[in-house]
């Protein structure tokens, strides 16, 4: 019995660093996923925003109120980005956040 532990190590090993990389690759593809959820959502909503504001004053009378619109969607974002965030793995809020923010700069 004693002879076979010697096997036993390099065989947890390799269990291990497979299950480790594959839950490294899950939650990887999950925060994918999600920064893309709430990329499409927080555009959506911002449109939703402009269109209730573009029936009161024209968009291009008003620009003030578009950047104010960008800044709460970028604000809302950055957030929930916050809680999605897994430092841990290097997925972290920067390049979302830089990658939203001129998304929402040419959606307006």
């Amino acid at each position: 019995v004693a002879a076979g532990l010697p096997l036993v190590a390099p065989y947890r090993f390799e269990m291990r660093t497979q299950l480790a990389s594959l839950v490294d690759s899950s939650i990887s593809e999950l925060f994918a996923a999600q920064v893309s959820n709430l990329e499409k959502r927080t555009l959506k909503r911002l449109n939703a925003q402009l269109l209730k504001k573009l029936d009161k004053v024209p968009v291009e009378e008003n620009p003030s109120e578009n950047a104010a619109a960008i800044r709460a969607a970028m604000f809302s974002f950055d957030n929930i980005m916050s809680d999605l965030e897994v430092p841990s793995l290097s997925l972290t809020k920067a390049k979302p956040c830089r990658d939203m923010e001129a998304v929402l700069t040419e959606a307006v």
